[in-house]
Order: structure tokens, then C-alpha cells, then sequence
């Protein structure tokens, strides 16, 4: 129906699209309410789409009121969609959102297993209060979109029913049924919700105000709305943007005629549209934009809008990267604020007990304080990961505990502070876990200083504050529907309640700013750039919904796909007709590096233009960083490897170092001169360095015990057996993860093997004659200075026969051999075997009979554990020891560069960038190249 067809009386005023609709609405109520040095705006209600607009506008207002020297009232201004609150006389109290989710909960409770499995409630042996919790959302979000248009479940059932495809009958039964039990509760509860009371108040006509209301952006109205503004009609203003070509793409109510504006052409030239491959090609478009407006347009007339939130680290980092000051405005959830995120941590922990999520909320920096104080020392955290990493705990409880271990301690420290494992297992209402909740904060937090003009801090007080209000409504909540419930599903209420919370930051002077897409829309900057404008983004599109399918909706009237591209048309309309400049970007791949689609609001022409726009994008994708020298790109894009100071001696190396250094020169650094350690809180099985570990101890045990002469592999396997259950138990957790009990089993089984070998070697005349020989040094000549090499050997044996003498290292890893030892090019891939041969050779323990070197493998593979020994020649020996000397010299003139072909991923993985498509590595001088 075209605009003011029908015989209402509200007021429809249009806006030229070449104008900014802000200071357009500006202008207009200075006009409509300006007197003289007064404007007085206390009586009207002002409706915009976003409350950003709503923002902008008063500081619009404010603008025009200084430029004037006029006393200025503003009006109330706010977003359409609470306009409905000032049309109607509420006559009872309206239900917050926790309300509204805990009553739907409860009425979700009454309903039979095989009620709430048909509308999607997840129902095992027993009924989970934690789903009934998350079921009521769908459920709750369904009622207020339906609601919103006049509709319950029972009218949205009928309407479906006319479609005779229509199958889901006794779904929709049990979803009334719901609804019915849910309008008792809250009748009981003496409450309404806002959908149910602004549909009673235009059923029953009682929609009236005392104030002008005035509706910028009415495009979409749901059928409430409409409604109430037609009781109210001769208080309305509706400020439609239109010119006389569009005027009839609007109807009474200033919403979109699809029909019209579906078969509208929105002109867009080819220089309004780039295309970059990747969000960094997209990021550098938009700086490639800006640097081309030649500062025609200062920071604060440039507005970039992200309607995909992944794109907006690229857009901020490559912006800010180029030198100008960028504003996110698309606000800040405070999910990520010490509080919240004390308590999502605590959710976390409480849920499973691991080990990896109680590592997570000690390192809370709130929690790490108040821990310090308690057990008044610093580096407990180091500690306790080191004692972790052995003892492999399946779950950590908190227990107020006289224990003397370092986890005890710790444990019985956050106990102090959140209460024991005990009560935290037992079931409370809501009302008494808000309280205990209250309490943990007020302990963690009391004496936190908040630094009022520090952003950050700002953000911790706020967010302070929502918690507190959330705790005050679930302390307050009615016994109807005060739910008995555990501390993880309290702890979920808290949590979801915060969800949507977001906290915005004070706009800087002459930024640019960073905003959604919607609120592009109602800006009124002059530079408008669009990015990420692809399918499903711009416009979107929703085809699955658990009980409104995009046929369903379009029968109801609601928002459906079509809508949604209607009202992204109409959006595109309004920013080509009111920008000076207008960009839009679209992208190839998105952050996944899934392939994405041009918007289909690109291809409103003809079909031969459409073609050519088609191939344009198809074959001109931009990727600007392909094309940029590394050289000159800012300093902070570069994540530049770590410069090394160079080493002022060497005095002394072990054995193991050489290996170390060969594998990669810069880790060498990094983990024998620097000792740089890291620890891994997902500690659900033993590593092969902890399994190395037990598996050299109980061997030790062996080499030193009575039985280290037996032939006899019966005895030997006990021994091994009955020493490896001993140490396990005494040095680990006694509530492991089942991995770690096969890795124990397995570990078992390779000793058993082992004692098979092992009384072989005895029957062949050799006996155990030094066990783990920690002692051994010697001063290896190198240019005419000296370095002392130490080393430890796990085993000497000798011939009783020959005297010849056999030196082990015990390997518990497959991929150690003798064979592999020396590459097809005559270098050593591991000096460890003769540097050890060197070591013992003219010692006291050497008789000149011979050495043999090598390994007691005791891999995975079964069929492999053996001792793997060979005899080194000389000229095998003298080149092993001239490449030792080679590393010394590299070692002393600081050549500690990275290995760019790393065999194997490790810790050090990240500081090497072994992972990174390009490195960035630092010269001697410790500038990038």
C-alpha cells in the first residue's frame, strides 16, 4: 500500500535522500519546536533504529542549540523498539529478562519427557534443570517474536495448519500448552512481560500517550507496533527518506513495500566495488581507499562498517598499522572483564574438576594476587607446574586441608576463597547462590583499586556493576521460581543473564570509527566504506530455524529472507544516495578460508552488465600485500624473531648439548644458556620425557639390587614390575586419567620384554659394572682452549670373558638406532655415543680391550626392544669429535641461528615462528633486514 493511501491520521514527513537522515531529523525538530532562544522538546519521544543513532543525534542537537545560543530541552530519544512503552499505562509490573527465562524453566519442568524431546529439549535418563535452563531461550525468543506481531503459539498453530504439508501439529500443541503454563506462572508471580502486555493493551484499546512521538527508520515495524501507533495516530510523526521515485515503496506505517523495492535497480559503479581475496586483503583495500581521498575528508567524516565481527582485528590492526587513529564502536561484551571472567573460569573448573581448567583460574590475575598473599611467596605457580607435570592428575578438589604438598596448599588457598568441593557439589536455590557468589567477588575483589580514567579499569567497573545487578535480581527472585540447582548451573544463570552486556568506549577526537553495518546506515559521516559485502552477511540470510522455517514466516508476516534482502536494498538506497564517497568490499575467502560469495545486491542490472560485474570479481580480486616490499611495511606488522646476545665464553658442555645445537642452533640458545622452560597445563597422560624418566629410575633400581646378576627372566620381570607400581604410586596422583594407566601398562610391558634381553645379556658373560655414572669429565682441546664436556651414562657393563666395555643409553622413543646414526654424507646426526666413548676411553674404568657403544631400546614396538651396540672405527671416532670441535667454534662466535626444517614440533615453536609463512629475522645489529 503506498504511503498515506489509507485514511490515518499519522503524520508522515519525508526526508531527501540526499541528505544525512540524523541531521536531517536535527533540523527538523529545531524547526518544529524551536521558539526564540527556547527549545523546549520535554514532551516528545524521539524513535531511532540503533542506539548509536540515538547517541549521535543528541550530540547533533546539542550542536545546533550551541551554534544558536538557545536554551535547549532535549526530547527523550531513544530506540523504536521501546517506543511501545511510552503508548500504553502498564497495570502491573513488567517481568525482567531472568524472570521471563526462570518462569518459561519452570514451566518447561511440568511437561512430560517425551512433551519436551518433541520441542527439542535434550532428555536422557533424567532430566537435566541445565537444559530445561538453555530450552527456555529458544523457547523465550520464539514467544517475543510472535508475540510481536500479535500471535500466539495457539494463532501461529492454526495459521500453519492451513498449509496441508503442515506436520507438526502435536508440536505446536505441547508449545501451547506451554505457553498457557507459562501466562499461570507469571499471573501468580503477579508480573507480565512486555510482549503480552502491549498486546492486551491494543486488543483491549488502551494505548494512549501524553507525548509527540517521532520515528525515524519505521522500515520494519512488526504488527504491535503498527497497532498501537494507529490508536495513537495524531501523535505521530513518522520521517520517512524518500524522494519521488521511492515514494511509493513505503506504506502507512513507513515500512518497506517488498514488491517494489525488489524490483528497484540500486546503482552501483564499478569504482564503488573492490574485492580482496583474504580479511588482510580486505584491510589493506580499505587503507588503500583512505590514502586516495588525499585528506580531502579528516579522520572524523570517514566511517568503515564490519558487518562480520572476525573482519574487525584485521580492519583495527592494518588501520592503525598505517598511521591513523581507528575507533571500534561495535562496543565490548564484558565477557572478557576480571570479574565475569572469574566466574566463567570458576563455571569452567566446577564443571569436569581437571587439572587444566583449575591451572586456568589460578593464572586469573585476581586469583594468582589473592593466592600470593596467602601463601606469601610468588612463584608457586612454577612450582606447582613442575610437580603437575609428573604427578598427572585426572581431577584437583578443593578441601580445607592440613596437607604439606605444594598442590595441597594450593588447593586448600582457593578453598579460602570459593569454599570447598563439598559445598560447592551441593544444591541451592538461586536466591542462596547469588549470596555466595557475592561473597567469592567481594573476597577476590575487596581492595582492588579502580583507576576511574583508565579505560580498562572503566571497563572492570562497569562490568562490577552488571554483576552486582544480576546477583541483586537472582537474590530478589520469587520462591515460584527460585530453582534448586548446583553451582555450575547458578554460575550458567549468572553468566547467561551478562551474555548480550556490552560496554562501549568514549569516541577520541578525529578518529575514524569502526562500526556495524546498521549503524553505517544512520551515520552521518560523508566517506562510508562497507566491508565483508557478501552473501549471508549482506544481505542475510536464515534458512533453519528449530519452529519458524522461512515459509512459516512468510505465512506469519515476520521477518523472512526476503524481508532481510528488502531492507538491505533499501540500506544500500540510502547510503548511495546520501555518501559523497561510498566504498563497498567484498571478499573472496573469509577467516576459515571458506569461499564466499559476492552479495546478490550487486547484481541488479541487466544480465549483461550483471555478467561483466561477474567476471570483474571472478579475475580482479586484490590481494595488495602480494604486491607490497616487506621492506617498507610499518615496524609493528613485523613479529620479528628475538635478537641473542652474544655468548662472552664457554667454559663447559654436556654430551647433550651437541645434539641440542645440531637439531637447531637456536633452540640451543634458548634452552641451555637462557634455560628457558614451558609448562603445559593439559596434563592428561604422561609425556615421553616423564615416561623416559620413570622408565630410567626403575632401571637404575634394577642396576643397583641384587638381582642385577640374574639370568633368570621370571625374577628380573617381577623386580621391574614391583619397582615401576612402587614409583608410580609414590611420585603420581592417585586418581590419574585412564590414558595414564595405559601408558603405565604399556610401559609395563616393554620392561617385561626388557627382562628377556636383559638375561640374555647376562647368560653372555656381560655384568653391570657402573649404573647412571653422573661423574664423568674430561677437557676437550679445542684451537688451544679448552672446553670441559661432562656427561652422564646410564650404563657401562663389561665382558667378564674379554674385559671389553659396552657403554648404554637407555631409549624409551623408536627412532633411536645405531644404524641412523651417521647420514649417507658421513656426518653425525648425534654425537652423543662418541663423546661418551670419548669420555670413558683412557679412564680408569678403560682396560684396553675395546668399547662398544649404542642403545638399550625400549620403544613402542615390542619386537624392537633389544640392546642395539656397535664398535666405532677410528676414523668414525676422530670425525665425530672434529664436528664437536666445529660446534664449539660456531657456539663461540654466536651463531645461533634458527633451523628452518625443524624434524619436530616443540615449545620453542612459536618463538622460531616455524609455523609463520614468512619469518622476520633479527641481523647482529638487531634491526629487520
Amino acid at each position: 500500500m503506498p504511503l498515506n493511501a489509507s485514511a490515518q491520521s499519522i503524520r508522515t514527513v519525508t526526508i531527501d535522500p540526499e541528505q544525512s537522515p540524523l541531521s536531517a531529523t536535527a533540523n527538523w525538530l529545531h524547526r518544529q519546536y524551536a521558539e526564540g532562544a527556547i527549545w523546549d522538546m520535554s514532551q516528545a519521544v524521539v524513535g531511532l533504529p540503533t542506539s548509536r543513532a540515538c547517541r549521535r543525534l543528541l550530540e547533533l542537537i546539542v550542536e545546533i542549540a550551541e551554534a544558536e545560543h538557545i536554551v535547549l530541552t532535549p526530547p527523550v530519544i531513544t530506540t523504536i523498539g521501546q517506543i511501545p512503552e511510552y503508548l500504553y499505562r502498564r497495570l502491573h509490573p513488567v517481568a525482567s529478562d531472568l524472570m521471563q527465562r526462570l518462569a518459561w524453566t519452570t514451566a518447561l519442568a511440568k511437561l512430560g519427557r517425551d512433551e519436551l524431546r518433541l520441542i527439542g529439549c535434550p532428555v536422557s535418563d533424567q532430566v537435566n534443570w541445565s537444559d530445561l535452563f538453555y530450552t527456555s531461550r529458544v523457547i523465550a525468543e520464539l514467544h517475543r517474536e510472535l508475540a510481536g506481531n500479535m500471535y500466539s503459539f495457539r494463532d501461529a498453530l492454526e495459521i500453519a495448519s492451513e498449509n496441508p504439508q503442515f506436520r507438526d501439529h502435536e508440536r505446536w500443541e505441547v508449545l501451547h500448552r506451554l505457553q498457557m503454563s507459562y501466562f499461570q506462572i507469571m499471573r501468580e508471580l503477579g508480573v507480565w512481560d512486555i510482549q503480552t502486555a502491549r498486546r492486551l493493551a491494543v486488543e483491549k484499546q488502551e494505548c494512549g500517550t501524553e507525548y509527540a512521538i517521532c520515528i525515524l527508520g519505521s522500515v520494519d515495524l512488526n504488527r504491535t507496533m503498527q497497532r498501537m501507533l494507529d490508536q495513537v495516530g495524531s501523535r505521530v510523526t513518522l520521517l520517512v527518506v524518500c524522494d519521488s521515485t521511492t515514494r511509493q515503496g513505503f506504506d502507512d506505517w513507513g515500512c518497506l513495500v517488498p514488491d517494489f523495492w525488489e524490483s528497484l535497480a540500486i546503482p552501483i559503479t564499478d569504482d564503488q566495488l573492490r574485492v580482496g581475496v583474504r580479511p588482510h586483503d580486505q584491510a589493506q583495500i580499505v587503507v588503500d581507499f583512505l590514502g586516495r581521498l588525499n585528506g580531502k575528508f579528516s579522520a572524523s567524516q570517514i566511517s568503515v562498517a564490519a558487518p562480520d565481527d572476525e573482519l574487525i582485528p584485521f580492519l583495527a590492526r592494518t588501520i592503525d598499522a598505517a598511521g591513523v587513529m581507528i575507533h571500534d564502536s561495535t562496543g565490548e561484551t564484558i565477557s572478557a572483564a576480571a570479574p565475569v571472567r572469574l566466574l566463567s573460569l570458576a563455571a569452567r573448573y566446577l564443571e569436569y574438576e581437571r587439572y587444566v581448567d583449575f591451572a586456568n583460574l589460578l593464572r586469573h590475575e585476581t586469583v594468582f594476587a589473592r593466592l600470593s598473599e596467602g601463601l606469601q611467596e610468588t612463584d608457586w605457580l612454577a612450582r606447582l607446574e613442575r610437580d603437575v607435570s609428573r604427578l598427572c592428575p585426572m581431577k584437583i578438589e578443593l578441601a580445607f586441608s592440613k596437607g604439606s604438598s605444594h598442590l595441597e596448599r594450593i588447593a586448600n588457598q582457593l578453598a579460602k576463597l570459593f569454599g570447598d568441593s563439598a559445598s560447592l557439589r551441593s544444591r541451592k536455590c538461586l536466591t542462596e547462590w547469588s549470596l555466595v557468589w557475592r561473597d567469592v567477588l567481594q573476597r577476590c575483589f575487596t581492595g582492588e583499586v579502580v583507576d576511574r580514567e583508565n579505560p580498562q579499569a572503566k571497563h572492570v567497573a562497569r562490568s562490577m556493576s552488571y554483576l552486582n545487578d544480576a546477583l541483586a535480581e537472582m537474590e530478589a527472585l520469587p520462591e515460584t521460581i527460585d530453582a534448586k540447582c548446583s553451582a555450575i548451573e547458578s554460575l550458567q544463570v549468572v553468566l547467561e543473564h551478562l551474555r548480550d552486556r556490552q560496554v562501549f568506549s568514549d569516541r577520541p577526537i578525529n578518529t575514524i570509527e569502526l562500526m556495524g553495518w546498521l549503524d553505517l546506515i544512520w551515520d552521518d559521516a560523508p566517506v562510508a566504506v562497507v566491508t565483508s559485502f557478501n552473501e549471508r552477511t549482506i544481505p542475510q540470510s536464515r534458512n533453519f530455524h528449530p519452529f519458524l522455517p522461512n515459509g512459516l514466516r512468510n505465512r506469519l508476516g515476520l521477518i523472512d529472507n526476503r524481508l532481510r534482502f528488502v531492507l538491505d536494498k533499501f540500506r544500500l538506497f540510502m547510503l548511495g544516495r546520501s555518501r559523497a564517497q561510498l566504498l563497498l568490499v567484498a571478499g573472496r575467502r573469509d577467516v576459515q578460508n571458506n569461499p564466499l560469495l559476492p552479495s546478490r545486491l550487486l547484481f541488479n542490472r541487466d544480465a549483461a552488465a550483471n555478467a561483466r560485474r561477474l567476471l570483474k570479481i571472478i579475475h580482479h580480486a586484490e590481494s595488495p600485500l602480494h604486491h607490497v616490499d616487506q621492506a617498507s611495511l610499518p615496524r609493528q606488522q613485523q613479529f620479528v624473531i628475538p635478537s641473542l646476545t652474544p655468548l662472552k665464553e664457554l667454559k663447559q658442555i654436556s654430551v647433550t648439548d651437541f645434539d641440542v645445537y645440531l637439531t637447531c642452533p637456536y633452540r640451543f640458545y634458548l634452552a641451555r644458556i637462557l634455560r628457558l622452560e614451558s609448562f603445559e597445563d593439559q596434563v592428561e597422560q604422561m609425556d615421553h620425557a616423564i615416561i623416559g624418566t620413570l622408565a630410567h629410575r626403575v632401571l637404575e633400581a634394577f642396576g643397583n639390587s641384587d638381582l642385577k646378576d640374574s639370568t633368570d627372566p621370571r625374577h628380573i620381570r617381577k623386580f621391574l614390575q614391583e619397582e615401576l607400581k612402587t614409583r608410580f604410586q609414590r611420585e603420581f596422583s592417585h586418581e590419574t586419567l585412564p590414558i595414564v594407566e595405559i601408558q603405565l601398562a604399556n610401559l609395563e610391558m616393554r620392561l617385561d620384554m626388557f627382562s628377556e634381553q636383559q638375561a640374555n645379556r647376562r647368560k653372555a658373560g656381560w655384568i653391570i659394572e657402573e649404573n647412571e655414572k653422573p661423574d664423568l669429565d674430561k677437557q676437550f682441546d679445542v684451537d688451544g682452549d679448552p672446553v670441559l664436556i661432562k656427561g652422564r651414562i646410564d650404563r657401562i657393563d663389561r665382558n667378564e670373558t674379554s674385559n671389553r666395555l659396552a657403554i648404554i643409553d637407555f631409549k624409551t622413543s623408536i627412532r633411536h638406532s645405531t644404524k641412523t646414526q651417521i647420514d649417507k654424507h658421513g656426518v653425525w646426526r648425534s654425537l652423543q655415543l662418541p663423546l661418551y666413548h670419548w669420555l670413558v676411553q683412557g679412564s680408569e674404568l678403560d682396560c684396553n680391550q675395546g668399547i662398544e657403544v649404542g642403545f638399550g631400546r625400549l620403544g613402542q614396538n615390542l619386537d624392537e626392544i633389544e640392546f642395539d651396540l656397535i664398535e666405532l672405527s677410528t676414523t668414525e671416532l676422530n670425525d665425530a669429535l672434529e664436528q664437536a670441535r666445529e660446534i664449539i667454534r660456531a657456539i663461540r662466535k654466536s651463531q645461533f641461528e634458527p633451523n628452518p626444517n625443524m624434524p619436530y614440533q616443540d615449545v620453542y615453536q612459536g618463538i622460531c615462528q616455524d609455523r609463520v609463512f614468512e619469518r622476520w629475522m633479527p641481523t647482529t645489529s638487531g634491526e629487520t633486514p
